[in-house]
């Protein structure tokens, strides 16, 4: 796994989702990507085929909206914000995401100690490369 090579992402998140799409037909997906996350969604167009799922169109409805837009408009709603974001992450996804940030890594840790420890064990990282970030440069699996 590495922030180029996020094998967890195809195996965890594309692949159920391709079958999800499947077994329902479904050819439309809203997906809440921002501009903001990262410069390959800031570059990714707003309706468009993901190419990692094709024959499935994906709408960004919120593609340019700022996090704090996004957290008011579900405030005004009366729509509760997920208690991670009280917590201080910026982004919720897998706890031991190679494209988080290092404070996210941090913080995560010290809430899921074992799942982290668990990944440095298997595969092969000391604390220090798995600290300083430096493992989300590595292949540690390819499929």
């Amino acid at each position: 796994m590495s922030v180029d090579n996020r094998w967890c992402t195809s195996l965890l998140k594309l692949k159920p989702m391709r079958m999800y799409y499947e077994s329902r037909s479904l050819r439309v997906y809203l997906d809440g990507a921002r501009d903001y996350e990262s410069t390959l969604r800031a570059i990714t167009p707003r309706i468009g085929e993901n190419p990692l799922i094709p024959g499935v169109l994906r709408a960004l409805p919120v593609k340019s909206w700022p996090r704090i837009v996004i957290q008011l408009y579900l405030l005004s709603r009366g729509i509760p914000l997920n208690p991670l974001y009280d917590k201080g992450y910026t982004r919720i996804g897998c706890i031991i995401c190679p494209a988080m940030h290092r404070f996210e890594l941090l913080l995560s840790y010290s809430e899921y100690k074992r799942i982290h420890e668990d990944f440095m064990n298997v595969s092969g990282l000391d604390p220090d490369d798995y600290f300083s970030m430096k493992w989300s440069k590595r292949r540690i699996y390819t499929e």
